[in-house]
Order: C-alpha cells, then sequence, then structure tokens
C-alpha cells in the first residue's frame, strides 16, 4: 500500500530494490479513497499482480523491512502452511538520522547489517511485512475496505479474520525494522471519530472471532465441561 509523499519517498525506493530482490514481483498500489483507505490499497495490489493460488504474498508497508533470513523463512512457511505468518516479534523505529544512514547505504543484498540493530524497541504489531498464500488471502476475502476511516485496525481486523477461518497465524522472532518519516499532513489522529470507527470495527472482530470459536467449542461437546 502506497499514497505517495515526496519525504517518504527515499524509503519507497530503499524498500523497493530490498523487494525486487527478493520478490518475482513488486506492485506499489492506491485506491481513490479519501483519507487514505489501507485495505483497499493491498487489495488493489493483490488484483494487480494476478496470483496463482499456491503464490505468496509479503504484504509491506513501504517503509518496512525485515532480516533476509527471516524474509527467507516467512516466506517458505507460508506456502507450506498456508497460514498468515508473522515474521517478527518487535519493532525497531529509527530516528531520522538511522533511516539517513540505512537509505545512504543504499541496499545490499544481504539486508541489514548489525550497526542498523541501534533502534528503540517497541511491542508486537501485526502489520509491517506479512505473508500469506494467495488461497488464504481469499478464503478471508482479503483486506476489510469498511475500515475507512484512515489508519488503524485494519491489519488487526485481517488477522482475527487469518486466525479464525484458516488456523493460529505463525510469529518469528526478530525484528521489523521502520524507516523514520514526519508525520504525514492529514495524518489520523486517534482522537479523531474514524480512526474510532475502525477502532471499533476490529473490536466487532474480535468479539466476533470469541463467539466463533465458542460456537465450535459447543458442537464439540466442550461448553458443557467444568
Amino acid at each position: 500500500p502506497w499514497r505517495p509523499t515526496a519525504d517518504r519517498e527515499p524509503a519507497r525506493r530503499w524498500v523497493r530494490e530490498y523487494l525486487d530482490q527478493r520478490c518475482q514481483r513488486v506492485i506499489f498500489a492506491d485506491s481513490d479513497h479519501q483519507p487514505f483507505n489501507r485495505s483497499a490499497a493491498i487489495n488493489a495490489a493483490v488484483r494487480q499482480a494476478n496470483p496463482a493460488a499456491d503464490d505468496v504474498l509479503a504484504i509491506a508497508d513501504a517503509d518496512c523491512f525485515i532480516t533476509s533470513q527471516r524474509f527467507v523463512e516467512g516466506a517458505t512457511i507460508a506456502k507450506e502452511t498456508g497460514r498468515l505468518v508473522i515474521p517478527h516479534d518487535s519493532t525497531c523505529r529509527t530516528t531520522a538520522e538511522q533511516a539517513a544512514e540505512v537509505i545512504a547505504d543504499r541496499c545490499p543484498v544481504a539486508g541489514p547489517t548489525g550497526r542498523w540493530f541501534r533502534k528503540n524497541r517497541s511491542p508486537q504489531v501485526v502489520s509491517g511485512l506479512v505473508f500469506i498464500r494467495f488461497d488464504s488471502f481469499q478464503k478471508v476475502n482479503g483486506f476489510d475496505e469498511r475500515f475507512d476511516g484512515g489508519w488503524g485496525g485494519e491489519d488487526q481486523g485481517f488477522a482475527i479474520a487469518a486466525e479464525t477461518l484458516i488456523g493460529p497465524s505463525i510469529r518469528l522472532d526478530g525484528p521489523l525494522f521502520h524507516l523514520y518519516h514526519e508525520r504525514q499532513a492529514g495524518a489520523v489522529d486517534k482522537t479523531d471519530p474514524g480512526f474510532r470507527a475502525n477502532q471499533q470495527r476490529w473490536l466487532e472482530y474480535r468479539n466476533a472471532a470469541q463467539f466463533f470459536v465458542f460456537d465450535r467449542m459447543t458442537e464439540a461437546g466442550y461448553a458443557d465441561q467444568p
């Protein structure tokens, strides 16, 4: 997913080179939605790719990357299992200076080097860069474009749907690197009604998934057990 902004273009070019070295085809896509609808952009990119059922999709933000080892491992596991694979368990958010250092070094085929680990870590996320086989993506019906209030909630909704309809997601250890950029003009604030609507929608996903699991337990006779 990508909506062009001048200050983020250097990072996008770096990530494009990184992905070109690892993927058969790289597509940056947007949609006509206002504000930016990340779900619609991802779905548009997948349609444009026209993948085969067993092709693996690397759904990546234009400012994120992972180590080469985890990229290969994550794609392989997604291919073999059909599950959603989240190939990172922490986020390394670079400073402006660190991002400039990464971009100036261009994109070595080997991927991140040791000095790029000088970052502040933040908790686990289910976005940034994930892998899923196309037939599994279809079972989940892609990303829900009703997350149309700007940023937030669509990744959690997709992960919950994948967990419910396909099976438990697989998370690998290692960092997700995020290349610094200025806050985008017009970016959704967490007090914005659109952001709140997105959060409410993913809570509905979570609640529905809990009922789905309970229903399956009832059918198997587990609900009556103490």
